[in-house]
């Protein structure tokens, strides 16, 4: 079974004003986990799903490969995220998902989920509200790839994380670990290295954040957010609206 504090049932009561019980028979159904290394595939685009992903620790992506070898991070995947949620109801993938780091997935049989969705309107709601967010999450991505410079891609991106990273309690008000190469990083916003290495030196003459060993620090958040033309609405955080 899922654990009570596990990150997945621990968003979702956070994301909707709902008494616990609501909730329980998401919490009792059967999983299995499995361990992934970095760069182990989860899912390969063309599968057919059998089971739904949640991320329990670690960081994976969403990602779309091209011929060539190149490839571009999607989504970033953080813990008690879904890594697959459109493979509810879709007949195959049409993306990978890969781990990052070192990652524990829980793994729910499809069609349990899919069994207590029918009887359980309010789980329902939730899973389909999740697969909205993350579509936010998409869309405010594909704006970063179309419209903002590579200075504003990385900055809107740190700040997205340090919310979202917050809300499952895994940043601090002055950063939070960072555990993504800065190739990986640029797989996420459509640049070279060598470019999102050239940015962070400039957030950091600018005193705004500064990336050393893994850790992000956020040294003027306000004026970072400023600077990225950030706002959270696109992220949802006040949750679910009420039926």
């Amino acid at each position: 079974m899922i654990h009570a504090d596990a990150p997945f049932v621990a968003r979702l009561r956070s994301r909707a004003d709902l008494p616990e019980a609501q909730l329980d028979p998401l919490g009792a159904l059967p999983i299995g986990r499995v361990s992934l290394t970095p760069e182990c595939q989860l899912v390969s685009e063309g599968d057919r799903p059998r089971y739904l992903h949640v991320l329990e620790q670690g960081w994976a992506a969403k990602v779309k490969m091209l011929p060539d070898g190149r490839r571009h991070f999607a989504t970033l995947l953080l813990p008690g995220d879904i890594c697959d949620i459109d493979g509810l109801h879709l007949h195959a993938y049409d993306y990978g998902v890969v781990a990052l780091t070192r990652c524990t997935v829980s793994r729910l049989d499809r069609h349990a989920v899919l069994d207590l969705c029918d009887e359980n309107r309010i789980v329902a709601q939730l899973l389909t509200w999740l697969a909205f967010v993350e579509n936010a999450l998409l869309n405010q991505a594909a704006l970063s790839l179309a419209r903002r410079s590579a200075r504003d891609r990385l900055a809107h991106l740190l700040c997205e994380l340090m919310l979202r990273l917050t809300r499952i309690g895994f940043a601090r008000v002055d950063g939070y670990d960072l555990p993504l190469s800065q190739e990986k990083i640029a797989d996420a916003l459509g640049l070279t290295s060598v470019h999102i290495n050239r940015t962070f030196r400039q957030l950091r003459t600018e005193q705004l954040a500064s990336l050393s060993r893994q850790r992000l620090s956020l040294l003027d958040w306000d004026g970072l957010r400023r600077s990225a033309g950030f706002t959270p609405d696109y992220l949802h955080l006040d949750g679910m609206r009420a039926a």
